[in-house]
């Protein structure tokens, strides 16, 4: 709670100029980057891909560490795995997308409105029967058919309550739950310890902790998102996240 309680900045993403070189930058900030000018360390900050806009490095940069962190360095996301990404047509939910796609997994998403969905199976390919709605329980029963039983190995979660615990029920042997729920480990939900017989692993993941103590584990992300960040390559596992981008002078309506 230390650093919710303290200097209270919004803005953690950046992108923009470096003064003395004019090169184009982006990066990641403590708190306080919705500024005009702002002083960061080196370590934090790398050049904009090329062919990237400003508006698609500082949309990119903490989802996919969220996801690199999450799904890659904690879970080990193994090539041609089954995954479940809670929330996808969100930013963090599109960056899991991207990855996974790029790891051929078997892809399975919800989203909170049909429009949504609709938008998934556009934009991303995914088969309209591996698309369900994340305000009720019914993916846990769809997908369960869908996987002959066997439940799904990666789950990215996003959601509360009964959606929660049926993701848990969801998971298949050997699998990994990477809970993102910042309002239920708060809340310190409780969850059963007898399903873990089945060698399952729990990867809480709080990035705002992660980026400004484990300070090595910015540069091992910045190099994987470098690497795979390739304009054109039809593979890449980073690609820019589609947003609406307001204004300065809709920035009432862009909080609201």
């Amino acid at each position: 709670m230390q650093l919710l309680t303290q200097n209270c900045m919004i803005g953690t993403e950046f992108a923009g100029r470096d003064l003395e070189t004019g090169e184009r930058v982006f990066g990641i900030h403590h708190g306080g980057a919705f500024a005009t000018d702002l002083h960061q360390l080196p370590l934090y900050v790398r050049p904009i891909p090329p062919g990237w806009s400003y508006d698609d490095a500082v949309g990119a940069v903490t989802v996919y560490f969220t996801v690199w962190y999450g799904l890659l360095y904690k879970a080990r996301l193994e090539r041609g795995s089954t995954v479940l990404i809670h929330s996808a047509a969100g930013g963090v939910g599109q960056a899991a997308l991207h990855v996974a796609k790029a790891y051929d997994c078997t892809i399975f998403a919800t989203a909170g409105s049909p429009e949504k969905r609709a938008w998934l199976a556009e934009h991303f390919g995914l088969p309209e029967n591996h698309i369900f709605s994340s305000r009720d329980t019914v993916f846990e029963r769809e997908i369960r058919e869908r996987t002959a039983g066997a439940g799904v190995k990666y789950i990215v979660n996003s959601l509360i309550g009964e959606q929660l615990d049926a993701s848990l029920r969801l998971m298949a042997d050997n699998g990994h739950f990477i809970e993102l729920a910042k309002a239920e480990m708060q809340n310190n939900k409780r969850i059963g310890t007898f399903a873990f017989l089945r060698n399952l692993s729990y990867h809480g993941v709080a990035i705002e902790q992660q980026i400004f103590k484990e300070t090595h584990r910015v540069g091992e992300f910045y190099d994987w998102m470098l690497a795979n960040c390739e304009v054109g390559r039809e593979d890449a596992a980073v690609k820019p996240i589609t947003a609406h981008v307001f204004s300065a002078e809709n920035a009432v309506t862009a909080f609201r």
